[in-house]
């Protein structure tokens, strides 16, 4: 695995994890459940924690796919400053949700004011995150860039390539309807 699948396998579990941990905070804040209460600080210090060996490891994957055609520097530089923003906030979200675990853990308390802001704080960091997901995506997805358009000649491989897919789908279909005739 070179750094960029190192990346790319990574970046995921901040992002998915993040709305994961909303799901969660709001369940536990619904059910006036304590220990899912718990639970979710727990969670959220944890996604939290992902979110550095994904930044640390994004360096290298730049330098691996920089060069690569079709990647535009631009949109790695946008990517690469605008995660600083979503990383912060979730350091900061998971920082609360540890200080309501050792709040939790010395006081046996779960402060009402604590869980309201984490969040607040999560419903904010999702957002960031999938902005930061979807600048990165642009990186080798140029189909989800807002400047991209389809061409007179994507339009022709598009629909050749269809039309070959459906003719394909129709050979399927009749291999197996011979087949089950054959069974019979």
């Amino acid at each position: 695995m070179n750094e960029a699948q190192i990346h790319l396998a990574l970046t995921h579990i901040p992002v998915i994890g993040i709305i994961f941990g909303v799901f969660i905070l709001a369940f536990a804040l619904i059910r006036k459940s304590e220990e899912l209460k718990v639970f979710s600080l727990g969670f959220l210090v944890l996604v939290a924690l992902t979110v550095i060996p994904v930044y640390i490891s994004g360096e290298s994957a730049e330098e691996l796919v920089e060069h690569l055609p079709g990647v535009s520097e631009n949109i790695i530089e946008e990517h690469e400053h605008f995660v600083i923003i979503p990383m912060i906030v979730l350091l900061l979200t998971g920082a609360v949700a540890l200080v309501g675990l050792l709040l939790y853990k010395f006081k046996n308390m779960i402060h009402t004011g604590t869980m309201a802001l984490l969040l607040i704080l999560s419903l904010v960091t999702s957002g960031l995150m999938a902005k930061a997901a979807h600048l990165g995506g642009e990186i080798r997805h140029t189909e989800i860039r807002s400047d991209f358009k389809i061409n007179s000649k994507t339009k022709k491989d598009h629909h050749k390539s269809n039309k070959y897919k459906d003719h394909d789908d129709d050979d399927h279909e009749k291999r197996e309807r011979d087949k089950n005739d054959d069974d019979d």
